[in-house]
């Protein structure tokens, strides 16, 4: 506005330390404005330091009489104020507000520089802004024109003249300059705490600033290296080299240069051409002949292709080790290969096939698991010695997988579930969604938080939104919440096998659950145990509180439906027995 104090660079100012304005705008809000208006949020001891000290802020607020109690009678007294009450309202009640203002309640002031636009540049326009209406302007009884406020027709009558209040320090009182003074005291008003918030944000400036020097004066010596690194031009440098190859290595003379580079790049590209071949499959013998270089005579002593040299001994050659086996038995029991493997000795792909459909019979006619493990050890060992990986590799192990779920059998669970996901990870289908909730439940399980973050993270939302995996994400979300009502409910409803790998930490959180409800209730039923921690009968869960030393019943020669639980003595025994049983996992194998 022509001719306004530019009211935000004065009222940043007085944050900075021009505490004479705030003390005059304290004064000039004290003897007019406090007659209609609050300033409910500034308590006396935020004046402290800021435009008074705390001997003259504690004698204005002993002015006042602050109605306290009930004391020892149960009655109410009266008391001097103290630097921690906040400042009185002019008004006991917003009735009596209204009444002494006709009808309008006069706002507080204590965030009014916050809640107008314009901030105190508004309310200084405003305060100095009461003029004469133009010619034409109509103004109702007990209105005042007011060019500054929305509609130009105000309720509020001027306050502020000139000589209306007597510096202390003896400054002229003219109406620019109270107004300007009560501004700047409203504006420290809206954010009292402005000055020790940039104090700190300074000093953590500083103080992060001299960290960084003093680091990276010790780390000096690491970073040594880069000063005498020298950058070399990278085109020139590989122009050189090729140059120098160029006039040395191909020399058109050099015939038999020539032809080993040739029979090089064209074994190179058999093998770019077999890396078509579907997973499975197996090299003839003229394949691997042309693909290796070491073949076999009649004789069975290895010769070597023209001029190649030698393969390196240190790199294997699996092309030459890649065998198809011969072997007709359906079934073979599990041996660890300790020499390199004959064809009699392993099961071809159609044979292995066969295996497995005869497996799955007997494992549903209920054979023995240890026998039945062995046998899918040695399907999975024929597969990985004829180099097979196709979708019925990533069945054999989904299978057992499942049938080690079934019997607790983690170790060979967690072998399964590894080699399936470097299988996914190659683009062969499977049951991938579901054993990717089998993997965060076991996460789970073991309580690998930062794992579950970091998988959890790499998911696409297509694999969220299978059902397997969000269930598994529920479980998550209800351990970190301590939603144990909905754990148990997704324990009753797991999708596929997810129930048997929640069997192994479920008895934890039915105990962390208990803790939690031993100190909400003083007694509970054993039903509501049963029902709401997910027991599948009364008799297994109060074995489950004598198996965890909180069998403390109010009656315990009752049946078990009608037993009640003295939760009291409950929480101290069963978090002495959590710590016990609980505090480490448990788990065999590496997933």
């Amino acid at each position: 506005m022509p001719g306004m104090v530019s009211l935000q660079t004065a009222c940043s100012c007085s944050l900075n330390g021009m505490n004479p304005s705030i003390r005059r705008g304290y004064q000039v809000y004290r003897e007019v404005c406090a007659a209609c208006h609050s300033l409910d949020r500034i308590a006396w001891r935020n004046l402290v330091g800021v435009s008074h000290n705390v001997d003259e802020v504690r004698a204005m607020a002993e002015e006042v009489e602050y109605e306290d109690g009930p004391d020892d009678k149960g009655e109410m007294f009266q008391r001097p104020g103290k630097l921690s009450d906040y400042m009185p309202p002019p008004y006991p009640n917003e009735e009596s507000a209204r009444a002494g203002n006709a009808g309008a309640l006069p706002p507080d002031l204590s965030l009014i520089v916050k809640a107008r636009h314009g901030g105190p540049d508004y309310i200084f326009a405003l305060l100095t802004g009461y003029t004469d209406p133009p010619a034409g302007f109509e103004i109702r009884d007990g209105m005042n024109y007011n060019p500054y406020f929305p509609g130009n027709a105000i309720s509020m009558a001027r306050v502020l003249f000139d000589g209306l209040v007597e510096y202390d320090d003896g400054t002229p009182a003219t109406t620019s300059q109270m107004a300007k003074d009560v501004v700047t005291f409203l504006n420290w008003a809206s954010e009292p705490e402005h000055d020790e918030r940039k104090k700190a944000g300074l000093k953590a400036v500083i103080l992060f600033s001299a960290l960084t020097a003093i680091s990276l004066y010790v780390k000096r010596f690491k970073w040594s290296y880069i000063k005498s690194r020298k950058i070399f031009n990278k085109k020139t440098k590989k122009s050189v080299i090729t140059k120098s190859v160029t006039t040395s290595a191909l020399d058109p003379n050099d015939h038999a240069a020539l032809n080993r580079r040739a029979a090089r790049f064209q074994r190179e590209h058999e093998i770019e051409r077999q890396k078509a071949v579907p997973f499975g499959s197996h090299l003839s013998s003229s394949q691997a002949s042309r693909l290796n270089p070491v073949f076999q005579s009649r004789s069975g002593t290895p010769a070597y292709a023209g001029d190649e040299p030698e393969a390196d001994p240190n790199v294997p050659n699996w092309d030459r080790h890649t065998i198809v086996g011969t072997c007709q038995d359906l079934f073979k029991e599990y041996l660890r290969l300790t020499s390199e493997p004959k064809p009699e000795q392993i099961r071809p792909y159609d044979v292995l096939q066969k295996t497995l459909t005869e497996l799955k019979k007997r494992w549903r006619e209920k054979a023995n698991y240890n026998w039945i493990c062995s046998q899918f050890k040695s399907l999975r060992q024929d597969l990985t010695v004829q180099r097979i990986k196709n979708e019925f590799t990533v069945t054999v192990y989904e299978i057992h997988a499942r049938m080690a779920l079934e019997v607790s059998d983690l170790v060979e669970y967690n072998q399964c579930q590894a080699m399936l996901k470097n299988l996914y990870d190659l683009g062969i289908t499977g049951k991938e969604e579901e054993f990717t909730a089998y993997r965060i439940l076991m996460w789970i399980h073991g309580r690998n938080r930062s794992d579950i973050n970091l998988y959890v993270g790499q998911l696409t939302h297509k694999q969220k939104s299978a059902p397997a995996v969000r269930h598994a994400l529920s479980v998550q979300r209800a351990l970190s919440m301590g939603n144990y009502h909905s754990l148990f409910d997704l324990y009753l409803n797991a999708p596929n096998m997810g129930a048997y790998i929640m069997d192994h930490f479920i008895a934890r959180e039915r105990a962390r659950a208990l803790m939690v409800m031993a100190k909400a209730y003083r007694t509970l039923p054993l039903s509501f145990i049963h029902n709401e921690l997910a027991f599948d009968t009364h008799a297994q869960a109060r074995d489950f509180l004598m198996e965890h030393r909180a069998g403390f019943f109010q009656n315990p020669n009752s049946p078990d439906e009608e037993k009640i639980l003295d939760c009291k003595p409950v929480g101290t025994t069963l978090a002495q027995v959590f710590e016990e049983k609980y505090r480490k996992v448990q788990i065999k194998g590496a997933v």
